[in-house]
Formats: structure tokens, sequence, C-alpha cells
């Protein structure tokens, strides 16, 4: 009993260790920008509020949306909220990076023990050891922990998911799977992590196969089982993918585009690319090379790899004298991790690019993981630390003495201290330019927002100028100069309004490209027609951003002569009334009048935009609008400026039944009705609408996005799943004593 209890106090230091080295070494200051802002730590109940759950409109940052899902989001931003709430003082960030670490070493250590049965101090130690070695392996710190992404809890996500599963199977206690679909669902934002989770799965089939030999039919009706439970437990935004894909939307969902003929295409050239960026040499030494430009590690690591490669080896030669069950463990593991090293590395001659490519083009959604050295390093670095423990489990018990115990123990410890150095102690430059902030952005930026979150936009866009290539926004921090939040406009959870911010996040439907023309026609001095398309667009104001920023963060954001095009003459040409400054950073505009636009507007021609008021409106949610139509006559039509998609829906107020009006495809990408006032006048009560004496009606129309019904069933859904799933966990708990 002392011995465990010994046992288990290291394991505790240990965690500690882990979950105080972000809060002691890596500052006070958040890591905020990136493609996904990562302002989800920062402020999470305004991404709850502005963001995560529209599903139409007002779903992106600094960029046009149309039809999808946000709300994969919720489970860990509401997660976020409630620590945030609980303990304000707190770096959330950094809190839960010190809990991923832990969650890393902890449940890989469990892993590691389903599969070896003995505890003598030997394998608690290797097990203690690789452990440690898989979370800070270096191809998880140049990758996830790196990117700081989403995708970096499935560190501690994976091991967890697979030791209840296999747990499950071992016992046969299918409440393990129920527990293990749950921790996935509520710690991953499943689909931003998909190609990550995809590429682990992808690379554990030598692993899944050897389970289903082992379990046969209790393997095939458990993962049928966790897979329906993820399923229910994420109907909430999958449901949206399978509405995009089998319905008529006029949508790009993500199936449909990762699964285009075009963009598998044009992952090849990407493939060929990236397969040569790590030789099989440096996938030998346990090295990841994650740019072109990186300088090689130390001679002290490549020996150190050379070790690990070298005890993996000489456990294959003697694995003969080890127990059967040992065999087959190092057997399977060594299998997955070849399989892994070709995945990760598909550099060993033409014959395995070329089918890295047969798996591009065949196999369903391979094509996320076409940048194999980021999308496989979760499983190297699983399956190199897995294999490494079974090593040494078997000279340890058969041909290593225990005097070279502490010797080897301590060898490991000094690898993952050098290997994971820089990690763990790192070096900023904050003296020129950080994209590390204190969590308060400047005052004037944060008057700004709080000034257009009163203004009456309804539903109108915000464009910014200058418009740079990286469709990022850089906000200078409050209280830290040359300190700058980098990334996507936050625009959209501070405000509650949409804006454009670069040339790469204009487009329209017909033109993808739209941004790039805007730049040509800047480049021609073509202003005029720059207009109109913002008219076309929407864009009822314009910020113009001050901001100078040092050199790193201006030869990131802007090429060539992107802001020299866009000079005083365009900026007269479109710009209308001033409306404020915000200090010595931002002004707000109106467009120009000849240039401003409704979001609903009624007109006589589809290829018309009226100036001025047209139509009295009014933007409920991003999925509802409340319209009032005057004097209309027969066969007037009504302009909606936003994605098309046949989602959309006309009532009469206070009607349940469906104007059965043509829906047209207008503007080049927005929606277009034909109000038919005889249908009207026949087909509803005079109650439901006013005639006028000149033979004309007064009508108020509500426009609905009707798969808004369908995602309030799919959250009751997957809410009501979750509930029963602790529920039975709770009481299989209690009954168990588990």
């Amino acid at each position: 009993m002392i011995q465990r209890n010994y046992k288990k106090i290291i394991i505790a230091l240990i965690c500690l260790v882990l979950f105080l080295i972000p809060q002691l070494f890596w500052g006070k200051l958040y890591q905020v920008g990136g493609d996904d802002t990562r302002l989800y730590y920062l402020f999470p109940l305004e991404f709850l509020k502005n963001f995560t759950f529209n599903i139409i409109s007002d779903n992106t940052f600094g960029i046009g949306g149309g039809y999808g899902p946000v709300s994969f989001f919720a489970p860990m931003t509401f997660i976020f909220f409630i620590f945030k709430t609980l303990l304000p003082f707190v770096n959330i960030q950094f809190f839960f990076y010190g809990l991923n670490l832990v969650g890393g070493f902890l449940a890989f250590y469990f892993f590691l023990g389903l599969w070896i049965k003995d505890d003598n101090k030997a394998v608690y130690c290797f097990r203690i050891a690789c452990s440690l070695l898989y979370v800070f392996s270096p191809y998880l710190i140049k990758t996830l922990y790196h990117n700081q992404l989403l995708a970096q809890y499935l560190i501690s996500i994976v091991p967890a998911v697979l030791y209840f599963f296999i747990k499950a199977l071992q016992e046969k206690r299918w409440i393990f799977i129920l527990f293990s679909a749950l921790i996935y669902s509520l710690f991953s934002s499943t689909i931003l992590t998909l190609p990550w989770f995809y590429g682990f799965l992808f690379s554990q089939i030598p692993l899944f196969i050897y389970l289903g030999i082992i379990y046969k039919k209790r393997f095939f009706i458990y993962s049928s089982l966790l897979v329906l439970s993820i399923i229910l437990l994420n109907f909430y935004w999958i449901i949206h993918y399978i509405l995009g894909t089998f319905l008529t939307f006029h949508n790009t969902n993500l199936y449909s585009y990762s699964a285009s003929k075009g963009f598998i295409s044009n992952n090849d050239s990407t493939i060929n690319s990236l397969s040569h960026m790590n030789s099989p040499v440096n996938q030998l030494l346990g090295y990841i090379t994650a740019g072109w430009n990186e300088q090689l590690p130390n001679i002290f690591y490549y020996v150190s790899s050379i070790v690990i490669m070298a005890i993996i080896l000489l456990a294959g030669v003697k694995k003969s004298k080890a127990e059967k069950y040992l065999q087959k463990e190092y057997l399977i593991f060594l299998i997955g991790l070849l399989w892994a090293f070709f995945l990760f590395t598909p550099n060993m001659g033409d014959w395995s690019v070329s089918l890295f490519l047969f798996f591009n083009h065949h196999i369903p959604l391979f094509s996320v993981v076409r940048n194999m050295y980021d999308k496989f390093a979760l499983a190297m670095a699983f399956t190199y630390a897995t294999t490494l423990f079974i090593s040494l489990v078997i000279l340890k018990k058969y041909f290593i003495k225990r005097k070279l115990l502490m010797i080897v123990c301590a060898y490991f410890f000094i690898l993952i201290i050098i290997n994971a150095h820089n990690f763990i102690f790192p070096q900023f430059t904050d003296q020129t330019f950080s994209t590390r902030i204190s969590g308060t952005f400047n005052k004037d930026y944060q008057n700004l927002a709080s000034y257009i979150a009163h203004l009456d936009t309804n539903g109108s866009h915000v464009l910014w100028l200058p418009l740079n290539q990286a469709n990022y926004v850089a906000i200078e921090d409050a209280y830290n100069k040359n300190h700058y939040y980098f990334g996507p406009s936050p625009l959209r959870i501070l405000a509650n309004v949409s804006d454009f911010t670069g040339f790469m996040g204009i487009t329209d439907t017909y033109e993808p490209e739209l941004g790039w023309k805007i730049y040509a026609l800047l480049q021609n001095k073509k202003y005029q027609q720059i207009g109109k398309i913002l008219q076309r667009l929407n864009v009822k104001y314009i910020i113009i951003n001050y901001q100078k920023l040092p050199s790193q963060g201006d030869n990131f954001l802007y090429k060539t002569n992107m802001l020299y095009v866009q000079n005083n003459i365009f900026k007269k040409t479109i710009l209308g009334k001033k409306i404020k400054d915000f200090g010595n950073r931002y002004s707000l505009y109106n467009i120009a009048s000849q240039y401003e636009s409704n979001k609903i507007y009624v007109t006589d021609t589809y290829a018309k935009i009226p100036i001025g008021s047209t139509a009295s409106f009014y933007k409920l949610h991003s999925y509802e609008y409340i319209i009032k139509l005057t004097h209309i006559s027969n066969n007037i039509k009504l302009v909606f400026l936003d994605a098309y998609d046949a989602g959309w829906q006309l009532h009469i107020l206070g009607s349940q039944k469906i104007l059965p009006f043509q829906h047209d495809f207008v503007q080049n990408y927005a929606n277009g009705w034909v109000i038919n006032t005889n249908y009207i006048t026949e087909n509803y009560p005079s109650t439901m609408y006013q005639k006028n004496k000149d033979g004309s009606i007064n009508v108020t129309l509500e426009l609905f996005f009707f798969p808004q019904i369908i995602a309030w069933i799919a959250y009751g859904l997957s809410g009501g799943f979750a509930l029963i799933i602790i529920l039975l966990i709770a009481w299989n708990s209690k009954k168990n004593k588990i």
C-alpha cells in the first residue's frame, strides 16, 4: 500500500509540474490570433452570443458567409466561459494548455497500462518516461503545439478515447464507450480537429484490425455504438452538412468541397512538394522538419534518437524469448509505427508518392491530410512512444539488469528536457513586434467596436481600408507597445456585425476571386466599378485604419503595391460622410451616397439597385428579418443581399404558409423574389394585408431561414442525448462503485 501511494504521489507531482509549465514560463500575455482568432479564451461569452450559434450569414470573420454551422465551437467555448467566470484573474489560455499537458500525460500513461499489467518499478518508470516522451514529442511541438488551434487538445483526447474504448472491450463495459464519446465531443471542436483525428484513425488501421481479430463481434458492436454516440452528440452541427449535401441549397459544404475533383487534383502538387520535406533519415532520427529553411538539430539529438531506434530494433531481435502477448503487442505496434512512418514521410521513392496520391484520389476525405507532416504528427508521436514502451518492457523483463534502470530513466529524462527545452522555456521577441497581448485591445479599437455595436447596421457590411491580402486585422494592445492581435477581424463577436478586411475574403458565387478583381480594378484606377461592387455586396460603412505596423506585420499583410493603389483618390471616390474619429487610429465613414444599398429592397428590375430606402425592414436575428412593404403592385421584385440559399423562405407575418413566389439568384450571389400581390389578396384574409385605393397593397413579411428550425431540434437532440449519457454514467458509477 505504501509503495502504491508513493507511485501516486510521483504521478501527482509530475502532473503538477506539467500544469505549471505554461503558468511559470510562458509569461502572462495571451497568444491569440491565427486562423480561428483564439479569442474564445478572452471573450467566450461574446463568442457564444454573437457567433457560435449562427448557421447563416453571420458565421465568418472578416469575409462573407453563407449556410454553414460554427456551433462546433460551443462545447469548448462554454467550458472556457465557465472557467473564466470562476477564475477571472487567471490566464485561461495557459490554464487549459497546462491541463492539456496533464491530460496527455495521464491518458497516455493509463493507455500503456492496458497493454502491460505488470506494475513493478521498471515498468512504472518506463510508463512515465514514454508518456513524457509522447507529451513532449518533437512531432507535436512543431505542429499542434506550435499552431495552437483547438486541435492541440487531441493530444489528451485521443489517448483518453482510445483508453476507454479498449478498456470497454477488455471488461465488456459498454458504459466506457459512452464515456469516450462524451470526452471526444465535449473537449474537441470536432469539425476543426477532423483532419488530425482522421489522420490518426487512418494511421491506427493495424491496431483496429488487431482489436477486431481479438474481440470479433464485441469490437464491431462497440465500434458501432461509439460512432453512433459521437454522431448523436454532434448532431447539432453535423445535420447542416447533411442538409447542405442532399438538399438544394446553393452551398459549398465541407464534404462537397473536400471531395470535389478540383480540390483533390489541386492537392496533387501540394503532396508532391511536401512529401519531400522530411526524408526517411529525419524520420528514423525522430526529427521533423516543418519548414524548408529549418536548421538541423545538434549531434546529441541525433545520438539520442539513434539510441531509441536501437532499443526498438533490439527488442525485435529478442522478442522471440518474450511471452506470447508481448510478442503480439510488439509486432502490432511496430507495424503501426512503420505505417505511420510511411504516411508521415512518403519519400521512399516514386512508388511511395504514387501510393499517397492514389489514397488522395480514391479514399473519401483523405484529401484533408494532404500536408502529411502536420496531420500525421500526432500519429507519429503516439506510435513512436507506444512502440518504445513495449520494446523497453521486453528488454527489461528478459535482458536488462535492474542496475541499468536508473541509467536508462536518467537518459530519457535528459532526452525529454533537451527535446522540449525551447517549448518549455520559449524565447519571446517582444521588443520589436509581438502577437502576444494583455487581453485588452487599445482604447481606440474598444470605442470603435462599441460604437459600431450600437449602430443601426441592420445586417449591412463594414469594409476596412486599406484592404490586405491576408484577410487579417492588426489591433495594438492596450498596455504594451508593438504588441498586436493579429488575425481575423473580431468585429463579428465584439460588435455583432460582419465585415470585409482583405481581398481574399471578398467573394460571390460566380466570382470567387472577386477580391482580386477589385485589386486589378484598383491598379487600373477604375474606382467607380469598385464602388458598384461594394454596393452590390451591401457595404454601408467604411473604417479607415491608420494603425502603423512594424515591418514584420506590414510584410505579411501587404505585398507589392497594395497600399499604394489604395490611394487618396480612391478613398475620395468611395467615402461618404465621416461619422466619427476614434483617436488617431481609426475613422468611421458612410460609403458614398451613390454606392449606398440596403440589405433588403424592392425594385422593378434585378439589374438595378435603387438608392435610398425602398423597403422598411428589421433584422431580428441572422436567420430572421421582418419586412414591411407599402404600395406594392403585382410582379414587384424583392431583393435580399445575402448569400443565395433555398433555405430562405417568405411568409406573411402571422402565417406559417410559405409564399410560393419565384426565388431567383440575383446580383451574382444574392436572393430575389417576384412578389405576386394577386396571390396574396386571393389566398389570404384581408386582415393580413392592407389594400390601398390605387389597387396596391401594404403587407408585412417574415423572411426566415428554415434550417434554423432543424438547428433547434438538433440542439435538443444532442443536448438530450448528452444528458442521458451523463445520467447513465452517474448511475453506473454509483451501482458499480467506480
